[in-house]
């Protein structure tokens, strides 16, 4: 029974790690995503004859977490003047009615009353606070200030430090962390979007060897279901 209990355990970490690649993979194309990573720890199992042809090692390998790759996804030239990104380190700081958050997506839009925001209308954070600009042509320096018509900086953006291990997701690429610091020297791109950090080519390689493994998990637990009907039966005719 034991055996049987670690193949369904097994079964159930493939699902868990399908639904990380699901996910990574529904995401691929999206702003600054940050692709699910499933940490695995090595169990081991009795298997003979059949089943450890099948399985060829008497390790398997058990989800034990789940977490985020915060590394940053590359960078993408689009030619919109609202469009910015954070080369290497850092986080724009967003603020909606629950609260403040970070993100390292920067598509931006003018609200109608005059303040950067992203598109789902969460503002971008200068150091002063809101930004709010007036029509016309906006330019973003590499500093992360902001001008327009002439040399006058009427705003710098916030980008922010924050140690990996203290993010926590809500949602829609923001993160919270209870504690940031302002970085000095930022490198913010205008007319470039970050690009998710997942490999496409490399979760599909997952997928195709997470299904493999699932359908070698199942011929065990087959496996170990017709041994039980012939010890079943040979009891019955003693």
């Amino acid at each position: 029974m034991e055996g049987i209990n670690t193949i369904l355990n097994t079964m159930q970490s493939d699902l868990r790690k399908l639904n990380s690649i699901g996910h990574n993979l529904a995401n691929v194309d999206t702003n600054a995503y940050k692709r699910i990573v499933a940490d695995l720890e090595v169990q081991s199992i009795d298997l003979v004859g059949k089943e450890l042809a099948i399985t060829g090692s008497n390790n398997i390998n058990i989800v034990s977490s789940s977490r985020v790759d915060y590394s940053n996804g590359a960078l993408k030239f689009t030619g919109r003047s609202l469009n910015v990104a954070i080369e290497g380190d850092g986080y724009f700081q967003v603020r909606d009615n629950a609260g403040t958050w970070l993100t390292r997506q920067g598509e931006l839009k003018v609200d109608s009353e005059g303040y950067l925001t992203l598109l789902d209308g969460s503002k971008l954070q200068g150091i002063d606070g809101d930004i709010q600009v007036q029509p016309g042509t906006i330019e973003i320096r590499n500093n992360g200030e902001l001008y327009q018509e002439g040399d006058q900086v009427i705003a710098k953006i916030a980008v922010v430090d924050a140690s990996d291990n203290m993010l926590q997701e809500i949602g829609k690429g923001k993160y919270s962390s209870p504690s940031v610091s302002l970085l000095e020297q930022p490198s913010v791109r205008q007319e470039f979007l970050e690009m998710s950090n997942v490999n496409h080519l490399h979760e599909m390689v997952s997928l195709v060897e997470l299904t493999r493994h699932f359908e070698g998990s199942q011929q065990v637990l087959q496996g170990y279901s017709t041994m039980m009907e012939e010890l079943v039966s040979k009891v019955g005719r003693i």
